[in-house]
Order: C-alpha cells, then sequence, then structure tokens
C-alpha cells in the first residue's frame, strides 16, 4: 500500500495530542493524528465524568486559541472562584480568592470526557487535519529524513516529524528508546461525583489528611469530583464500601464545610506515579504531554503542563 506522507504526525488524539493538532490547524502543514479510539461526542449526557481536570486561565487561552472553548462551554464548564486549602494535623489553612488576582475566576473544573469532544471535534473542522481513527500503531521507523509508522491495519505514515501523545505508558517513547526515570507515590486516587445540596461555593477544597489529600472540586449544580488520594490498601476498603458508608466516610474526614453529602455516583481508582523522560526530543521524535512527565494530581497541573507543551511546540 502506497504510503500517505504528512508535515506532521501526532500518536494520541486525547487532550494534549489533539491541542496540538487544533494549534496547527488551517496552517500550511498536513497533520495526521492518530487516535485509537475516537471520544464520543454525544451530549447531552446524564451523568458527570469520574475524571475531571481543573484548567487553568493560561490553559483557558490555548483553548479559546485554537477554537475548541466554545464546544467545552455548550456542554459543561464549572468556574470556581477560591480554593481552600487546609491541614487535618494542625492549623495550617491557606485561601486563594480570584479577586486578589483581579480575575473573574482562578480556573475551571471541567470533565475530561468535555474537553477530548470538544478539540476532537474543533480537528475535525480542519481541512489540513487528518483524523486517521480507529488506528493502532505497530512499527515506528525514522531516519535523517523522516518518521515512518506502520499501522496495525497496514497503512504506513510518514512525516518530517512525529509527536507522541500518547500519554504515561506512551508506546512511541518504547520504540525511541527513551529512558524513563520516576517513582511509584504509593498511592492510588479514588474518584466519584459527590452531591453536595448545600453548594460548594464556587470553591475547590483540599484537605490534607494522613495518607494523602481529599480534593472537592466543583461541578455545575450541587455537585462536586472528588479526588482522594491514599494507600492503596484504603483505596480498595474505600471501593468496597456500600454508597451509605462511603458517604459517611467522606463526611468524617471532610467535615462539614459543605454541609451534609447526600448523593454518589459510580467510584473509580487510579495509580500514581512520577515519571519523567530523559529527552523529550530525538531526530524526527518529540513527546508531550504524560508521555514526557507526569506527576501527583493534588496541584492539578497534569493537563495543564500538558497544554503547555503543545503551545511551546
Amino acid at each position: 500500500m502506497k504510503t500517505q506522507r504528512y508535515d506532521l504526525i501526532i500518536v494520541g488524539g486525547g487532550m494534549v495530542g489533539a491541542t496540538l493538532a487544533c494549534a496547527l490547524g488551517d496552517s500550511p502543514l498536513r497533520i495526521a493524528l492518530v487516535e485509537h479510539q475516537s471520544p464520543s461526542t454525544r451530549w447531552p449526557v446524564p451523568d458527570f465524568d469520574i475524571r475531571v481536570s481543573a484548567i487553568t486561565r493560561a490553559t483557558e487561552n490555548v483553548f479559546r486559541a485554537v477554537g475548541a472553548w466554545p464546544g467545552m462551554e455548550q456542554r459543561r464548564v464549572c468556574p470556581y472562584q477560591h480554593m481552600r486549602v487546609w491541614d487535618a494535623g494542625g492549623n495550617g489553612e491557606i485561601h486563594f480568592d480570584c479577586a486578589g488576582i483581579g480575575e473573574a475566576n482562578l480556573g475551571h473544573i471541567i470533565e475530561n470526557s468535555v474537553i477530548q469532544a470538544a478539540l476532537w471535534e474543533r480537528a475535525g473542522q480542519f481541512g489540513n487535519i487528518a483524523r486517521i481513527c480507529p488506528a493502532t500503531p505497530a512499527q515506528l521507523a525514522w531516519d535523517n529524513r523522516q518518521a515512518s509508522l506502520m499501522l496495525s491495519q497496514g497503512i504506513t505514515l510518514a512525516s518530517s516529524l512525529l509527536v507522541g501523545a500518547d500519554g504515561g505508558r506512551s508506546w512511541v517513547r518504547e520504540q525511541g528508546g527513551i529512558d524513563c526515570l520516576g517513582w511509584d507515590y504509593q498511592q492510588t486516587a479514588v474518584v466519584a461525583t459527590i452531591k453536595t445540596p448545600a453548594g460548594h461555593q464556587d470553591t475547590a477544597w483540599q484537605r490534607f489528611l494522613p495518607d494523602g489529600p481529599l480534593a472537592f472540586l466543583p461541578l455545575p449544580g450541587a455537585y462536586c469530583s472528588i479526588v482522594w488520594s491514599t494507600r492503596p490498601a484504603h483505596a480498595e476498603t474505600l471501593l468496597a464500601l456500600s454508597d451509605a458508608d462511603f458517604l459517611h466516610t467522606l463526611q468524617q474526614n471532610i467535615g462539614d464545610v459543605l454541609g451534609e453529602l447526600e448523593g454518589v455516583g459510580p467510584r473509580g481508582a487510579f495509580q500514581l506515579r512520577l515519571s519523567h523522560t530523559r529527552e523529550y526530543v530525538r531526530p524526527r521524535l518529540a513527546l508531550i504531554g504524560d508521555a514526557a512527565h507526569s506527576i501527583h494530581p493534588l496541584a492539578g497541573q497534569g493537563v495543564n503542563l500538558g497544554v503547555a507543551d503543545a503551545a511551546s511546540l
């Protein structure tokens, strides 16, 4: 089969890879955006995504610049004006207020599926971006002239530069032989959507517990997305609890700052690990997002760093 030639191949059409593609939309470059499975763009959906991201003002500006922000706003975003962080083991407390920096908000909490859908839709609106999906990379080769990517479907793509935006277990990084340093945090993040009838006060809440931070992140309406970073054994216990017992345990650990907690949605969990590659670039190859670096979610910087990678590249 004849090789399909592009100026840029992006492996990974998630939040970071799609941002890079959209940033180059309507440019003279021919771009291939390769993704294993296209995100669902169906809307509305009845339930909140249990995975969310805290989007900074800088990242919002990038999303606006590439034309994806309207697609997010039309779905569901939640601005927050305050952030309160305190220590369960002492009197330490800090409060951030958007008024202190002269801004309308400190950022937005947005479901990952909303971000992905809006960016994927936007990428499809550009004539110079080919969304190649579903597609599974099978073989990668490069020389001083080009990078060549063979897909399991038998298609070969070639370009002057190939970018790996394929996540923390990056296939591109592995094929490129790029070493990755890091360690396991010995923590698991338990996530869920919680109903808070008293409201969240347009505030992101984070309490530092002995085993790790517990965050309540505001969602539209009287809901919060929780991220509880804790020991793996404790996480397993939390996942096994009944809804009533889980809510009771949450209430004990967050206190009464959000009033009485009521409903809880499906729970999920993911392991936490720090990783950092020795090299971000090699001839004809580059890594961005979690393929290059991943960190603990307590500061909410992961996807923002990845979007900054895309903007820099």
